[in-house]
């Protein structure tokens, strides 16, 4: 293990990884893009690089030891079918505070040694680093949205069946009807006039 290099702890929150970064005034806790959390579990070594690049400041490496990391399950469908190698959208939140930028490589003999949402690559692939209180904070205000969102459609839903029910045009029922052995139209009695038959 290089020793030149801060080593960063982190820890695993859920399916969150989240990174401590220490800067002159505070820890940033940063989560990793979740594409990437199963492409570190999956590939050795499990001691990285990390470059990061703060805000009006310099780009400095650091290095994490991802020993006990563990898999986080995917959301996706197995059986969605794929074309081509598709940039994908970063599972956090909209409107977020970019903190700054971090690329994660690993040692310098791999021809593909930095890694992206697809996996390790040649080019080094930067991700935007966010604190993790925000992170968490407008997750769950979007899942409180949402929430509300569905229960605003349901309704919505509800009251277009009740309109739908009150227009229906309602069925009156008939004083008359039609005789059962003659088949001449009677008024509702216990027996027809013409035939005399029951009904």
């Amino acid at each position: 293990m290089n020793t030149d290099y801060i080593q960063l702890d982190w820890f695993q929150n859920g399916k969150n990884i989240i990174v401590k970064l220490p800067t002159a005034t505070e820890i940033i806790e940063f989560p990793l893009e979740h594409d990437i959390i199963n492409h570190l579990v999956a590939n050795s070594p499990k001691v990285v690089h990390f470059h990061i690049k703060l805000e009006a400041n310099e780009e400095k490496t650091y290095i994490v030891d991802f020993e006990h990391i563990k898999s986080i399950p995917s959301t996706e469908s197995f059986l969605t079918k794929k074309v081509g190698k598709l940039e994908k959208k970063s599972a956090f939140p909209d409107m977020l505070t970019s903190l700054g930028q971090y690329c994660i490589s690993r040692g310098e003999s791999h021809f593909n040694k930095h890694i992206s949402e697809l996996g390790w690559q040649r080019q080094r692939k930067y991700f935007n680093l966010y604190s993790f209180q925000e992170v968490d904070f407008k997750s769950k205000l979007k899942a409180v949205e949402d929430q509300q969102k569905a229960k605003v459609e349901q309704a919505k839903k509800v009251e277009v069946t009740q309109q739908i029910e009150v227009q229906k045009p309602v069925e009156k029922k008939s004083k008359l009807k039609q005789c059962t052995n003659c088949g001449e139209v009677i008024p509702a009695l216990p027996a027809c006039p013409y035939c005399g038959t029951k009904q």
